[in-house]
């Protein structure tokens, strides 16, 4: 496993503070017998049944983190990537191209920087969200993420009728660092047309969904008319919006903190000057639910 961490760490040029929390973190799993177990039946029980009990790994990574120690975040993210050795054969297994892999392993970068700028910890807060990527359920596509879901109401629009319980493809958008572009969100479409328009059934449309923070409407008042993100709204048509109260859950989306008071948030982007001034002036926050449907 320290060879395929090393080709890991390399392939998706992780950065040498990283490397090195993460090889300290898994070296004292190895010098802690009870503990390499524990661990080591994780690994084994993923090869079993790539539908295992991920909720009890992590969860026990957290206890485990107690015992050596190191922080939880940092073996749960170690998990994922140890896991990440199968799910690439799980790929060839199935025919599926090795670049989706390598797209969708580069998530567990994003988080990782993403932990380290919250709470200066190499590791991953989010490691439930990262199932969906090792049970086959969800691929990333380029610049997006898509995934089967189910639609939860009556639609007629943009040539398409759609009830409850439609088989839809839902969308995430990560924080990858790359622009939100039409260019890189023209590609990614088209790659998940590509995959999924063979996975549809006779007569069914391809339909894709997003719920986000990205897609509340007042994005328009605020935001400068050719912002990649007023762009990445015209997709869609918004069905329904929600507006949060004071506690604005989704800014550290944005911000990489957990501050929430506009006059210590950083203002280094367009993008975060905009919401900061939005924010003072007794601005909400809130998000956009969306339905996409491309021409095919």
């Amino acid at each position: 496993m320290k060879n395929y961490l090393k080709y890991f760490f390399d392939r998706f040029d992780y950065p040498a503070e990283a490397r090195e929390a993460l090889n300290c973190a898994y070296d004292m799993l190895q010098n802690d017998a009870p503990a390499k177990e524990r661990f080591d039946g994780y690994l084994a029980a993923y090869k079993e049944n790539m539908r295992c009990d991920f909720g009890a790994q992590i969860q026990g990574c957290g206890e485990l983190a107690k015992r050596l120690p190191t922080s939880p975040y940092t073996l749960q993210l170690l998990l994922f990537i140890c896991h990440s050795e199968h799910l690439r054969a799980l790929y060839r297994d199935k025919g599926l191209d090795e670049q989706i892999w390598h797209d969708s392993m580069l998530d567990l970068k994003y988080k990782l920087d993403e932990c380290h700028e919250v709470y200066g910890i190499w590791g991953s807060f989010v490691s439930s969200w990262f199932p969906r990527f090792f049970m086959l359920d969800t691929f990333a596509l380029g610049r997006l993420q898509f995934e089967w879901s189910k639609f939860n109401r009556d639609y007629s629009g943009q040539g398409v009728n759609l009830t409850a319980n439609a088989r839809v493809v839902n969308i995430h958008i990560p924080r990858s660092g790359q622009p939100l572009s039409a260019e890189l969100c023209d590609d990614a479409f088209a790659r998940a047309v590509a995959f999924y328009t063979p996975q549809l059934e006779a007569n069914e449309p391809l339909v894709f969904v997003c719920s986000s923070w990205l897609l509340y409407p007042p994005h328009e008042q605020f935001l400068p008319a050719k912002s990649n993100l007023r762009t990445f709204m015209k997709y869609f048509d918004i069905i329904n919006q929600g507006t949060h109260g004071g506690d604005h859950p989704d800014l550290w989306r944005l911000f990489d903190t957990k501050e929430v008071n506009p006059d210590r948030l950083p203002t280094n982007t367009s993008l975060r000057r905009a919401y900061v001034d939005h924010l003072k002036k007794g601005g909400k926050t809130g998000w956009g639910h969306g339905i996409y449907v491309p021409h095919i």
